[in-house]
């Protein structure tokens, strides 16, 4: 496993954001007003943990077959067959994003415990991607029960994690790993279960 810290950098999106006009869903403007920042500067924030994967492949598995993980959360390996379509869920299973994870988006996580604050910063941060030539930016945003911190950015075989909402270390760590899958693929999936919008 590759662990770094990412830096807490200066430049704040919201200069960016305000000029550009960015939707921000109808959340708070807290995430915006912030630079995409839920962390609280003078808490002793560390930047976050980022975290390589092993590679456990894309294998389709059916449904009702269970789908177990080594890790959590998972950044590779078996899932369902359909995709799940682009955008925010109340809940959706690791078995459906980590396929789209296999298409090179970027799946926002946050634990059942992370504050207001923390959730509009991450729905502010992904509706101000900018689309690709691939269409619009390709992201899962979720709660995960299971997950050890309070939120997680995961690309195939690359996890962030943190206690907090820093958007110049989400930044990177998307401009880094968003679209580095096997199958870059930018249609959205036919399983939309639980989907609230984008």
């Amino acid at each position: 496993m590759v662990r770094t810290n990412a830096t807490m950098g200066t430049i704040f999106l919201a200069v960016l954001l305000a000029a550009c006009g960015a939707p921000t869903h109808g959340g708070s403007d807290a995430g915006i007003d912030a630079g995409h920042n839920a962390c609280d500067p003078d808490a002793g924030f560390d930047g976050g943990t980022t975290t390589e994967q092993p590679d456990r492949g894309g294998m389709h598995v059916p449904a009702p077959t269970p789908i177990e993980y080594d890790f959590s959360p998972p950044a590779s390996g078996p899932h369902r067959p359909r995709w799940a379509k682009w955008g925010e869920y109340d809940s959706l299973p690791p078995e459906r994003w980590v396929h789209n994870l296999e298409h090179g988006g970027i799946v926002f996580l946050y634990a059942p415990s992370a504050d207001q604050a923390t959730l509009d910063a991450m729905r502010d941060f992904a509706a101000s991607r900018p689309d690709d030539d691939g269409g619009p930016f390709r992201y899962v945003l979720t709660s995960y029960p299971d997950l050890p911190s309070t939120i997680a950015m995961v690309a195939w075989t690359w996890v962030y994690e943190a206690d907090c909402f820093d958007g110049d270390a989400v930044s990177a760590f998307v401009d880094e790993h968003y679209r580095q899958a096997p199958e870059d693929e930018g249609a959205d999936g036919a399983f939309e279960d639980g989907w609230i919008g984008r």
